[in-house]
């Protein structure tokens, strides 16, 4: 009997032991883990308000962005995190961090999730410090798509609409940007003007367009003085100060070739008038109708394009139309008088010389 209850309570002392022991475990390996299941046990994920967790980092955010990305790839943070990637310039910068790019994404859309442990982390009362680093302010997902969609309604043939299929399969960041950028003044926009009036945002390819050469310049029904300018064709875009020089000049000449045509209608009307002279003006002569028609559809087309570099409503241009006029006028201003009829010299048969 005696030997029994030995047996039983040292039994009981092991168990406890083991029990206690147990216990103390996570305390001994401190607040950075509780367990080895991807870092999703970690104590200052769990309990982010403990004192121990200020100088806490989240074990795998690059993980969990791939996560992310992986079932949602068009959200603004995996744009973000593309750009990182493939723009050594802002690769150095604080917002391509893999935890900022996290707080992007889970901000966006929380309960997705590979945002488990940045919500809990992160959360009311937390003290880690981490929790503090500086993130791009971009539209939500679901305003984005919401925003593409109405644009792309009321103005389909927008280039850009062609970009995001029904599904909304496409970068909606960079879409939203461009559609916005074309026309920035489109219901929808506000939220874009805000993200790139941010200092932080305002150097990154889905606000800063003038750069890309890839992208179209807006379109704008009010005077501005911006170098990137669609002028006549799509392929005619000066996008530095160098090329807009160039563009200026070339714009000028154009006018300046207005003025000369006028010149040369106008030395041509004389010439046929003179060629007629003593002629019924009314009857139609090849000769001089049909030179006449093609002259006068030159000139009036080359008019027109004249009036279209106006009307980009570029303020450079629209001084470099001016410049060329005042100088087609100096050139050919004094020819253009019209010339005197030559009088029809009679002489009086009756008349007698001194």
């Amino acid at each position: 009997m005696t030997w029994s209850i030995c047996c039983v309570s040292l039994c009981l002392a092991l168990i406890i032991q083991g029990t206690i022991a147990v216990a103390q475990a996570p305390m001994a390996m401190g607040p950075m883990s509780m367990g080895g299941n991807g870092g999703h046990n970690d104590t200052c994920i769990l309990m982010p308000s403990m004192s121990e967790c200020a100088n806490f980092h989240m074990p795998d955010p690059r993980g969990d962005i791939t996560t992310l990305c992986g079932m949602m790839s068009n959200m603004p943070g995996c744009s973000i995190d593309n750009i990182c990637h493939s723009n050594t310039k802002l690769h150095e910068t604080e917002y391509c961090t893999d935890f900022s790019i996290v707080k992007n994404l889970c901000t966006d859309m929380p309960k997705m999730s590979g945002c488990q442990d940045y919500t809990r982390m992160c959360a009311n009362g937390t003290v880690v410090k981490e929790c503090d680093t500086p993130s791009l302010k971009t539209p939500p997902t679901m305003f984005l798509m919401s925003a593409i969609k109405k644009i792309c309604t009321d103005m389909p043939t927008m280039e850009q609409c062609s970009k995001c299929p029904d599904n909304m399969d496409c970068d909606l960041l960079v879409v939203y940007s461009e559609l916005c950028y074309s026309m920035s003044d489109m219901d929808g926009c506000a939220e874009w003007k805000a993200m790139c009036t941010n200092t932080a945002a305002s150097a990154w390819p889905f606000c800063d367009f003038a750069s890309d050469d890839t992208s179209l310049p807006p379109m704008r029904m009010w005077f501005h003085a911006d170098v990137a300018e669609i002028i006549l064709f799509r392929q005619w875009i000066p996008r530095n100060s160098l090329a807009f020089a160039g563009s200026w000049f070339a714009v000028a000449l154009m006018a300046f070739v207005a003025e000369f045509l006028r010149f040369l209608r106008q030395r041509a009307e004389q010439k046929w008038k003179f060629d007629r002279l003593g002629k019924n003006d009314t009857k139609f002569a090849f000769g001089v109708d049909v030179p006449r028609a093609l002259f006068h559809t030159a000139q009036l087309g080359w008019g027109y394009i004249v009036m279209l570099l106006v009307m980009t409503y570029n303020v450079g241009l629209f001084f470099a139309v001016l410049t060329g006029h005042l100088f087609g006028s100096l050139a050919f201003g004094r020819f253009m008088k019209a010339h005197p009829e030559p009088e029809t010299v009679t002489e009086d048969c009756c008349s007698t010389n001194p």
